[in-house]
């Protein structure tokens, strides 16, 4: 026993603490932008992450859930020390990181001001495909689907970089 209460956490709470912070690795986030997610407060995801003392109320579990992109009750499943959820959050890790990559690109191109996000569009459509034989200018459309087909080709090669290594890179 230290001066800060019980020397050891519960298991459950150690379990819930070890799978918070692997998904927020695994999701390429900081404590503070799972703030911004969740509506939750620093302190509360630094108990969380470290075993602490916390009220999962049903709000801070949604939230969670919500958050770290996990299936509605995985937190509290954690917290009760129930990690056969795992295996379907880990069936989900593909869904999740493309997720991820597209709250990211939104939360991006929702700090732009309009006039520099005109200027890129315009710029994107101008630029030609080095396929087109007859050097056809990019749609808007065009554009939106070649910027996610680089983003999910992204993906896939950071996915079988951490299938392969078992780090992203």
């Amino acid at each position: 026993m230290n001066n800060h209460g019980n020397a050891t956490a519960p298991p459950e709470a150690s379990i819930l603490a070890h799978e918070f912070v692997n998904r927020m690795a695994r999701l390429g986030i900081s404590r503070r932008e799972l703030c911004k997610r969740t509506g939750l407060s620093r302190q509360t995801l630094h108990n969380i992450e470290h075993g602490g003392k916390v009220d999962l109320r049903p709000a801070t579990l949604s939230a969670l859930d919500a958050g770290l992109m996990w299936q509605p009750g995985t937190t509290y499943a954690l917290s009760m020390g129930d990690m056969t959820v795992l295996e379907t959050a880990d069936a989900m890790m593909h869904a999740d990181k493309e997720n991820s990559y597209r709250w990211r690109i939104v939360e991006r191109i929702s700090r732009m001001s309009l006039d520099d996000l005109e200027r890129l569009v315009s710029i994107m459509e101008s630029e030609t495909l080095e396929t087109d034989p007859d050097d056809t200018p990019l749609t808007t459309d065009d554009v939106i689907a070649r910027v996610e087909q680089s983003v999910m080709s992204r993906i896939e090669k950071r996915l079988a970089d951490y299938r392969d290594n078992g780090t992203a890179q």
